[in-house]
């Protein structure tokens, strides 16, 4: 479950939800909401809000997290990189030659 992430865990509770609780999955629920007059709309503006969070802190995580050029520079090579280990290893690599690489203040 640690490397499929989200799609992983939903494989796991989607036959305990829809299966044993009677939940309805994805378009049936949406398409019962969009029917109601009053709630609408009420998909459209929880999709709006979570974009909004996510983009909130984002902005916040990277804030706090790019301190340096060193740490922006280990932030941008990993999307550059496609393997997750190899990404994990060379930000550990760079992580502990920095102190030979920049001399930080």
């Amino acid at each position: 479950m640690l490397f499929g992430r989200d799609y992983v865990l939903l494989a796991f509770l989607r036959p305990d939800l829809a299966g044993r609780w009677h939940w309805p999955m994805e378009a049936p629920l949406v398409a019962r909401l969009r029917s109601w007059p009053l709630l609408g709309k009420f998909p459209d503006g929880l999709n709006t809000a979570a974009l909004a969070l996510l983009g909130v802190v984002t902005w916040q995580l990277g804030h706090a997290a790019l301190l340096d050029p060193l740490s922006a520079a280990i932030a941008g090579s990993r999307d550059c990189l496609v393997d997750q280990s190899r990404s994990m290893i060379g930000g550990a690599l760079v992580g502990a030659c920095s102190p030979f690489l920049i001399s930080v203040p």
